[in-house]
């Protein structure tokens, strides 16, 4: 689902549609303009009803501070919520009652704010420039705060750049024994189920910003070589926050269905 929290703001989908405007913003594009450059973008989201509720969501919430919200996109929160749309798309994906409920609040209360008018339109903001996290090769242990530990290796770096992304490897690793290099150099990767029905490594970037908000630790114990070169214009990888890299161990660990197959950790490293 790509959610790490019942918040309006809290899903990968929700963030990039999100930054995606207000990139296009800062550098004064028209924001219909921007409207119309997301739709064609994110099309494929649209077309997705398990997908679809969250750009309406992210665009109206980024218009409503740049105070341009326009009844059509005003009225189509009205009618996601009135539907109930919203929670019968959560209830699909397997939320618990007690998640629903919360989300029926926090949907209301974010159409409650979109009907006031905002007297402080957001002003362009000049990008910042970030560094990764971590550097490329970091083994890093994560501290899931329940007594096990995950672990995933940094694939790639950026210094100076407006997301400082760091390209996350998941490990199979769910233990409450600290990660040692050996989990690293010779382990296997996190599988995750791809559209295609084929088990693929759980590989994500995730955003400098985003660091700080993370509740599990992540910390560095060893650095190894990766020869391959990855490029997060080129590659499909997904993008997200930090606390979803956790929250998918502890998933696949505790809730979800046990991946048999196998792929080493060095068909990710190694030329």
């Amino acid at each position: 689902m790509g959610t790490w929290g019942t918040g309006i703001t809290s899903s990968d989908i929700f963030n990039d549609i999100y930054d995606n405007f207000f990139q296009l913003y800062n550098i004064g594009n028209n924001i219909e303009l921007i409207s119309k450059e997301l739709e064609r973008k994110y099309q494929a989201v649209l077309l997705d009803e398990d997908e679809s509720n969250e750009f309406y969501f992210a665009l109206a919430k980024a218009k409503w501070e740049c105070s341009a919200l326009d009844k059509n996109l005003l009225l189509k929160i009205e009618s996601i919520i009135e539907s109930g749309s919203e929670l019968k798309r959560w209830e699909r994906l397997g939320a618990s009652q007690s998640d629903l409920k919360k989300r029926e609040k926090v949907i209301n209360e974010y159409y409650k704010k979109l009907l006031t008018v905002n007297l402080k339109p957001r002003k362009i903001k000049k990008n910042s420039f970030r560094d990764s996290i971590f550097r490329k090769g970091d083994c890093l242990m994560i501290d899931l705060m329940n007594g096990n530990y995950g672990a995933a290796i940094v694939l790639t770096e950026q210094a100076n750049s407006e997301f400082g992304l760091n390209l996350i490897l998941m490990l199979d690793y769910y233990s409450n024994e600290i990660p040692v290099f050996d989990n690293f150099n010779n382990g296997f990767c996190l599988l995750e189920e791809s559209i295609k029905k084929t088990y693929e490594p759980f590989i994500q970037y995730c955003y400098a910003r985003f660091y700080k908000k993370a509740k599990y630790k992540f910390i560095k114990i060893a650095n190894i070589e990766i020869e391959l070169n990855y490029n997060s214009q080129n590659e499909m990888y997904s993008y997200g926050h930090w606390n979803f890299l956790g929250e998918y161990l502890l998933h696949v660990n505790t809730k979800g269905k046990k991946i048999l197959d196998k792929i080493k950790v060095e068909r990710y490293i190694k030329k």
